[in-house]
């Protein structure tokens, strides 16, 4: 993929990826964009490298995202592995993959910003594995695999259920982004709304913090 290149679902279509390899060539490229409306299904061994968020997911008001079902994949060396931002609602579950962090990311894409996001610039690594900010239908994240991440999950506004999941290696990089609220988190939930974070059987090591939880319920076994 080109730098800045992105692959754009609209509205009505559906993207199916399966045994995939999509990564830069030279510098970041964008990623697949989900708009309101569109769908995306990867379905199994899809390898998704050096952007600036693998997957983009617009969790927009009226229109929702029907489904982002994505399993089996592995996300290495992006800025942010899936980011989904609202207020809306999308359909998402966010099974049997791998997030990993490289020693250092491609140089940014001429122009790339992470400011609309509200996130810290890119500075050399990952920042974060799934980052969810205000979407409006609980998520389900099972068996996942996050290491050497400056974050793992990040859920803002948002109930998720976390679940045989495994992070590893938050405190790698986490000096890189000192202005980060969530970094060195393994699983990380804030809310000004309520709502609940779930997690059930994961594990966690060589994290800042395991899991953080505030402004809403925890029930953690």
């Amino acid at each position: 993929m080109q730098p800045g290149a992105r692959i754009v679902v609209k509205n009505g279509r559906e993207l199916i990826l399966t045994l995939c390899e999509l990564t830069g060539c030279g510098n970041m490229w964008r990623g697949i964009e989900v708009e309101e409306g569109g769908a995306l299904a990867m379905k199994a061994y899809n390898y998704l490298a050096d952007a600036q968020y693998a997957v983009y997911a617009h969790a927009a008001a009226p229109e929702p995202v029907p489904y982002i079902a994505v399993e089996g994949n592995t996300f290495a060396g992006n800025f942010v592995g899936i980011y989904m931002g609202g207020p809306g609602k999308v359909d998402a579950f966010i099974a049997g993959n791998g997030f990993y962090g490289a020693e250092s990311l491609l140089p940014p894409f001429a122009g790339q910003s992470a400011a609309p996001q509200g996130l810290p610039e890119q500075n050399g690594y990952s920042l974060a594995g799934i980052y969810v900010d205000e979407a409006r239908t609980p998520f389900s994240y099972p068996q996942n695999i996050f290491s050497g991440l400056a974050s793992g999950i990040v859920l803002l506004n948002t109930s998720g259920i976390v679940s045989r999941s495994s992070f590893d290696g938050m405190n790698a990089h986490m000096d890189a982004y000192p202005d980060y609220s969530f970094a060195g988190c393994g699983l990380c939930r804030q809310s000004e709304t309520g709502g609940m974070l779930a997690a059930v059987d994961n594990n966690f090591s060589n994290c800042d913090w395991g899991m953080a939880n505030g402004g809403g319920a925890l029930a953690a076994t």
